[in-house]
């Protein structure tokens, strides 16, 4: 049986689990990227969220009393939603420093054992040239 080059397994375009996962992960660090590095922009443009979702429960309340009970219950939830939607980014960014905070620790830790070994390396390399010298 002859193997033809054309005949490949390539991924023609199909998403595939792996692929799709990989490319969610990839999406959501560049997200917390983002907010990570303006985080004082999200922080306002939440507060400002806020206050207009306040002043649309007012205008509800005061233009559709009958129906007052349906939008505060939907005021509520799209509230809900966004703040849920603002602990998700701040968790993720209180993430992001504690993962940085870790790697920090864990270079500063070898950086310490390599200079410990380097001042080693010196005082043996002293020793060396301080017999010869006699």
């Amino acid at each position: 049986m002859e193997y033809n080059k054309k005949e490949s397994y390539k991924d023609e375009g199909i998403i595939t689990l792996g692929r799709f996962s990989t490319n969610f992960n990839f999406l959501c660090n560049n997200i917390r990227e983002i907010f990570h590095n303006n985080y004082s922009f999200f922080s306002l443009a939440f507060v400002i969220l806020y206050a207009i979702e306040q002043g649309i429960l007012l205008y509800f309340s005061i233009k559709i009393s009958p129906d007052i009970a349906l939008g505060i219950g939907l005021f509520i939830l799209i509230t809900l939603t966004t703040i849920a939607l603002e602990r998700l980014l701040m968790e993720s960014r209180t993430k992001k420093i504690s993962e940085l905070n870790s790697e920090y620790l864990y270079l500063n830790r070898q950086y310490k054992e390599k200079i410990e070994e380097l001042e080693e390396q010196n005082e043996e390399l002293i020793n060396v040239i301080n017999k010869n010298l006699k």
